[in-house]
């Protein structure tokens, strides 16, 4: 089977078509010949996954990062980072990263952030005596740090596979440390406790170990 899914995927890749074409069709594939799952839960599963009003910010994204580049907004962004940068050391490397950042923190979209910063910056930083490596290299790896900038896509799909947002994740841990500090530092009974103290220092303890 495992063969058979790999020979369809390498010849949808000769016969030019899309990555996602290909992993849907071998998916599908897959499924039909090790699944008894009828055909149209498989549809409405795959539609029912991507029924979320937050991925509308994923198009969104795009479509800002490519107004910004044929509105020639990128620019002037790259004018102004030059303006900060140009007056240090390895100006335009600084300008390329900081450009890319800057660009990336908007566009939310790394490949649309080294296309169009690296489109203007690429020749500017071979012509002023970069080694083309080290420009491309410069070029895509500033680019590829957009997507750890929020509000980014892979932080918007990051959020949405979560079963829960990451900050109530965090006040639920805070809260849990707290209650197993304050448990820690109980204040210790004279003689021996009784019945009902052992009974609530018992509660609050495995309140404690179920919070963690």
């Amino acid at each position: 089977m495992l063969l058979v899914l790999t020979l369809l995927a390498a010849a949808l890749l000769l016969l030019n078509f899309p990555i996602f074409a290909v992993l849907l069709l071998s998916s599908l594939v897959a499924l039909a010949a090790t699944s008894s799952v009828p055909f149209d839960i498989v549809i409405q599963t795959l539609f029912g996954s991507i029924d979320k009003f937050a991925l509308m910010a994923i198009p969104f994204f795009i479509f800002a990062a490519s107004v910004m580049d044929r509105g020639g907004m990128s620019r002037r962004l790259i004018g102004w980072v030059e303006a900060l940068f140009s007056s240090f050391k390895g100006g335009l490397g600084l300008t390329t990263v900081a450009s890319c950042e800057v660009f990336g923190c908007i566009s939310g979209s790394s490949p649309a952030t080294v296309v169009a910063v690296g489109s203007l910056l690429f020749p500017a930083l071979v012509k002023n005596g970069y080694g083309r490596a080290f420009s491309l290299g410069l070029v895509t790896a500033s680019g590829a740090i957009a997507i750890l900038i929020p509000p980014s896509i892979a932080m918007i799909i990051l959020s949405i596979s979560l079963p829960e947002s990451p900050l109530s994740i965090e006040r639920r841990r805070k809260a849990a440390e707290e209650r197993k500090s304050r448990i820690a530092y109980l204040p210790p009974t004279a003689g021996k406790p009784d019945k009902r103290t052992r009974r609530l220092l018992l509660r609050a303890r495995q309140r404690g170990i179920n919070e963690q």
